[in-house]
């Protein structure tokens, strides 16, 4: 078990997904940090050696002489050096923490989410899902690069700034202080309110994403409908949501901007103010006033990078909880036993007392089903539309999991098989192959990713897939479009035989795995199918029923049970029988 599998709490909250971001270089992280600190108080304590050589200068006139002055120049010139240092162990640090960290949290998502069963795809849409991810990436590089040092420079700039401003006067120090507590509690609420709008906006626009990559994807359909006035008016108002909490979020960060141009005012005037009247009361030095003069520019620049970088943090958090919270939302996934395939492993297939509905829905589509299929035997699936039969095959490929019940592969559930031992066992040919957007070669060797050229171009060939990518100008290394567009039905489904023939696993189980296909093609491609079946364990759902003649057991579904089971001869020899009668509707054209 992997470290990312034994840690698959780090989406309960935000802060354990960050945590877990950077966890194996969180010394690194925590020392970066505390560069970052030291450097910026050197950095601020630099008016506190002027403020000595302005004293020494208004205490001694034209008598002073430079070797006065030789100790603030030697720790200037030494806190110049230090500071320069440690900026730049802090930037070598970044650069090997943020994308490792970056790394480690997208990967632990993609890993994490290919892993849930097929159910969580079927309510999601692809680009919002990418999105999320992606959102927080870029934030976990955000808060390791960029948010320690700004926040850095605002946290040792203002401890700084209030410990030289307490070697001046005590009224000083509680002016600040008083300024300070006033700028937090105004603050603080409007910060809190922008995160709010902030996690509603990333919301909107993965919502538009979502919508804008779903559309795109449904292109031909769209035109075929002539739908394109409908989508634009549906993406119009998606833009018009996303424009309104965009608007919200500016509007608060108006009001941020606001407070924080206020409390630049008011610490100046309450600090010249004040110092002033020290002044004239003989309670302050021109020393002191070097360091007002530098307290107040610094922290003008403190509160407008805070403003900045708040706004910004608040706009990333945001952007960070929503997309946690999202993929944190049934977190269900594909687990896997210990129990690998061993030489003495059997490939009978069994479902006993199964009983399933799917998620949301009331009615079941099997209670208590049992039926059984014996190591070798080849078995055809019929019934009409909506009867059970796909349910059946997604519950023995561990796309959803049955409520009740137990299917088991040589006696062991299913559950129990390690995930590698389970995708060895079965070679899976759908009605709809899903392909790529890479090369014919690729897609087919998908299959056995160690396979050698020679075996995929031999399981091309038995597939009858050669012969139509012999024609094709880049032949094995064309493109295929996203989902495979560029290429037919039939073709697609050719490419998803290869794929069958190539990872030769004990169990075949076939959807539909000809409908797209020509009667010539499908006649040629027979014998192919015949020499697959040899030596496996097949369960084959078809409409067109000459597909099934090979079978050695047909069993006929309806209502979630098994009405009808016997061989294709026995069958339709028997005038009652549903097999019989879908294969002379079929015969006479009526299906």
């Amino acid at each position: 078990m992997t470290d990312i599998d034994k840690k698959r709490d780090y989406l309960e909250s935000p802060w354990k997904t960050f945590q877990f971001a950077f966890s194996p270089f969180k010394k690194r992280f925590w020392i970066m940090c505390i560069l970052i600190l030291i450097w910026n108080a050197l950095a601020d304590s630099l008016p506190y050696f002027f403020k000595i050589i302005v004293d020494t200068v208004t205490a001694h006139g034209t008598a002073v002489v430079f070797h006065d002055f030789l100790m603030p120049v030697i720790l200037i010139a030494a806190v110049l050096i230090l500071t320069e240092i440690m900026y730049r162990i802090g930037h070598i640090i970044e650069t090997y923490t943020a994308p490792e960290s970056f790394s480690r949290i997208t990967n632990a998502l993609y890993a994490g989410l290919i892993k849930r069963p097929a159910s969580y795809f079927e309510d999601k849409f692809s680009g919002d899902l990418g999105r999320r991810i992606e959102q927080v990436g870029s934030s976990t590089l955000y808060f390791i690069q960029d948010f320690p040092w700004g926040i850095g420079w605002v946290v040792a700039t203002t401890i700084t700034t209030g410990i030289l401003l307490g070697f001046t006067n005590i009224w000083i120090v509680l002016t600040f202080i008083a300024w300070l507590i006033l700028f937090l509690c105004t603050g603080i609420p409007l910060l809190i309110m922008h995160k709010k709008r902030s996690e509603k906006l990333a919301t909107s626009y993965a919502r538009l994403s979502g919508n804008i990559i779903d559309a795109i994807g449904n292109a031909p359909l769209i035109h075929s409908f002539g739908g394109m006035s409908y989508e634009q008016e549906l993406n119009q108002k998606n833009i018009n949501i996303v424009i309104d909490v965009e608007r919200k979020v500016r509007w608060a960060s108006i009001w941020n901007k606001t407070q924080q141009g206020t409390s630049v005012v008011l610490l100046a005037v309450a600090l010249t103010v004040v110092s002033v009247i020290l002044f004239s009361k003989g309670s302050f030095t021109l020393g002191d006033f070097v360091i007002i003069a530098s307290a107040i520019p610094s922290m003008i620049g403190v509160i407008w990078n805070l403003g900045d970088m708040v706004l910004r943090a608040s706009r990333e958090a945001g952007q960070f909880s929503d997309a946690v919270s999202y993929l944190r939302e049934k977190q269900d996934q594909l687990s896997g036993g210990d129990i690998s395939i061993k030489k003495e492993q059997r490939y009978s297939i069994s479902f006993n007392g199964l009983s399933f509905q799917y998620p949301g829905t009331q009615q079941f589509v099997f209670q208590d089903f049992s039926f059984d299929i014996k190591e070798g035997e080849r078995v055809g699936i019929v019934g009409s539309s909506g009867v059970g039969k796909s349910t059946l095959i997604k519950l023995l490929l561990r796309q959803y999991l049955s409520q009740k019940g137990i299917v088991a592969i040589g006696g062991v559930p299913i559950e129990s098989f390690s995930l590698e031992a389970f995708n060895k066992l079965i070679s899976y040919v759908p009605q709809d192959t899903s392909l790529f957007h890479r090369s014919l070669f690729d897609n087919i060797r998908y299959a056995n990713p160690h396979a050698s050229k020679e075996a995929v171009l031999k399981a091309s060939q038995e597939a009858h897939a050669d012969e139509f990518i012999a024609m094709l100008p880049e032949k094995y290394d064309t493109k295929v479009g996203e989902r495979g567009v560029k290429l037919s039905g039939g073709q697609r489904q050719r490419i998803a035989l290869a794929r069958a023939i190539l990872k030769d696993a004990p169990i075949l189980i076939l959807d539909e795995a000809t409908s797209s296909l020509d009667s010539e093609s499908e006649s040629a491609i027979q014998q192919t199918l015949s020499d697959l079946f040899e030596r496996r364990t097949v369960v084959a759902i078809a409409h067109r029923l000459s597909t099934l003649r090979a079978m050695d057991r047909i069993i006929a579904i309806y209502d979630g049970k098994i009405v009808e089971s016997g061989s294709p001869q026995e069958l339709l020899v028997n005038e009652n029988s549903i097999f019989k009668k879908m294969w002379e509707h079929q015969k006479n054209g009526f299906v």
